[in-house]
């Protein structure tokens, strides 16, 4: 399959991580729309996203508000639905993450000791009609 087919195939299940909160700044407007600190893509329809480790530890870093609860993870998933009349944004509630600890190759493997992938659940599902 050519890259154009396997690019076709997937852009409807790309996601976008973004801040759910952003500290505004006095005499600054609050930003059109939240930047995007890193991107997956939905590998099954329950809710599991794919993304890279480096983008889950920087999720730590991104700023909070004090009194946020321990299971709200601060960010949204965002899909982004191609329709005729241009992109609809589907915000999609982030129940819990997940990162590799432990990693044992095969008998051949040139990566680096944990590879850079983890995994996002998402609420959201979907239903078959």
């Amino acid at each position: 399959m050519s890259l154009a087919k396997i690019y076709n195939t997937i852009k409807q299940s790309v996601i976008a991580f973004v801040p759910k909160y952003i500290p505004i700044k006095e005499n600054e407007p609050p930003p059109e729309f939240p930047p995007i600190f890193g991107t997956g893509f939905v590998v099954k329809e329950d809710g599991l996203i794919v993304t890279n480790d480096h983008v889950v530890k920087s999720i730590s870093k991104l700023w909070r508000p004090p009194d946020l609860p321990k299971n709200d993870w601060g960010i949204e998933a965002i899909l982004f639905k191609h329709t005729e009349k241009g992109s609809l944004e589907v915000s999609l509630k982030v129940l819990g993450v997940f990162r590799i600890d432990q990693f044992i190759p095969g008998t051949v493997y040139y990566g680096p000791k944990i590879p850079d992938i983890a995994f996002i659940r998402v609420k959201e599902k979907a239903y078959q009609h």
